[in-house]
């Protein structure tokens, strides 16, 4: 190993060298308290901003599961008929216009002729686009970024226009 031994050192030139003073740093219970402050304030904006998101993402969640439970009744005992082997198609009598739901269109019963016509070809557009997939996606983004709303609110703009281009080249 190393052998090292402790003795003095002397500098012989000591020309350069400088003495300096003590300095004493003293703590500031102000100083000390502001920054406490400080970190309680940010922390209690940090809780505050927490829980505003907590809120915001229950209430899309209870909305989403209060629409579906609503679709679900809505459908349910309802008889249907296939449109090939995916669609669904429900032909119930209210005070609606049609639409479509994931694999599900519902036509109300006072539709007939042309307008049932162009209904079912717009609503099938909608099913075979996948339409609702992409709303399930951006909706699902929502909870990340709320932004998201605006970029769905123009997705479903897009999405009537291809539907109603279908029809236009249909009939």
């Amino acid at each position: 190993g190393l052998n090292i031994s402790l003795h003095a050192i002397s500098i012989p030139d000591t020309r350069m060298a400088h003495v300096l003073q003590e300095v004493v740093i003293y703590g500031s219970s102000d100083a000390v308290g502001q920054d406490t402050m400080n970190a309680v304030a940010d922390s209690l904006w940090a809780w505050i901003l927490v829980g505003a998101y907590a809120v915001y993402v229950t209430v899309l969640i209870v909305g989403w599961i209060r629409g579906l439970l609503r679709t679900v009744r809505f459908l349910k005992g309802n008889p249907y008929h296939r449109i090939g082997r995916f669609i669904r198609l429900y032909r119930v009598d209210g005070e609606f216009g049609p639409f479509s739901w994931m694999n599900c269109i519902v036509v109300p019963g006072r539709e007939s002729g042309f307008a049932r016509r162009a209904a079912l070809i717009h609503e099938v557009a909608h099913v075979s686009g996948g339409h609702c997939l992409d709303l399930v996606f951006l909706m699902a983004c929502t909870v990340l970024n709320p932004v998201c709303w605006l970029v769905m609110r123009e997705i479903k703009v897009i999405h009537e226009y291809e539907a109603d281009e279908e029809v236009i080249s249909r009939l």
